[in-house]
């Protein structure tokens, strides 16, 4: 177990608090995250971009001058690739981008994620804000204290309806529930914070 400091926002206690190795203290894979997260990028792409041939443009099969005697090279057909609005030349056309990693693989890549936040001193384990009332005033005032306004990956869980309604609108916050963490959110933040709650569904999710 690892010893980590988990901060009471209100009061500005800080406790310890015990992190399970198998979960922040794994040997880095770069290579895991690295094809973690080009899954995550790929299976994102829509895919939908389309060009149209020289057998599909709505244009005329005319030949758009004569064969011989205008010094020009020959020309078949306007909907030739070579003129204005004619076909495309090996242009995109819609495809599936999507690519799979297996369960063991992704649960790995995001270890070695989490393990990188921790070593980087780049964790906050945090309890309840106790907001009396919803107010993004108050919660951005609490947060920016200890992330000096860096971007910041929140995992909370449903129960911290204040903080996630009080926080979400912030430009540099993402707010996720601990079952959709994956390894892109977790390294494109600069700081990550667990609420308690939450760190005990990921232990659960992750053990």
């Amino acid at each position: 177990m690892i010893q980590y400091e988990i901060i009471e926002p209100k009061t500005e206690q800080r406790e310890n608090i015990e992190l399970k190795e198998e979960i922040f203290n794994v040997k880095v894979n770069p290579y895991l995250i690295s094809y973690d997260i080009r899954v995550i990028m790929n299976n994102r792409r829509q895919g939908t971009a389309n060009t149209k041939t020289r057998s599909e443009v709505n244009k005329s099969g005319r030949k758009p001058y004569r064969q011989k005697g205008t010094g020009r090279a020959r020309l078949g057909t306007l909907r030739s690739p070579l003129l204005k609005g004619g076909g495309v030349v090996f242009g995109p056309k819609p495809r599936d981008y999507s690519i799979k990693i297996n369960k063991k693989m992704k649960k790995q890549a995001i270890k070695s994620a989490l393990t990188l936040k921790l070593k980087e001193n780049n964790l906050l384990i945090m309890k309840s804000f106790n907001l009396e009332k919803i107010s993004t005033k108050e919660a951005s005032k609490i947060l920016r204290k200890y992330t000096n306004g860096d971007s910041a990956l929140i995992i909370l869980t449903k129960d911290l309806r204040k903080e996630e309604l009080s926080l979400r609108n912030l430009p540099e916050v993402t707010i996720i529930y601990p079952n959709n963490i994956n390894t892109y959110e977790i390294l494109k933040h600069k700081k990550l914070v667990i609420f308690e709650n939450a760190l005990k569904k990921i232990e659960e999710v992750f053990n």
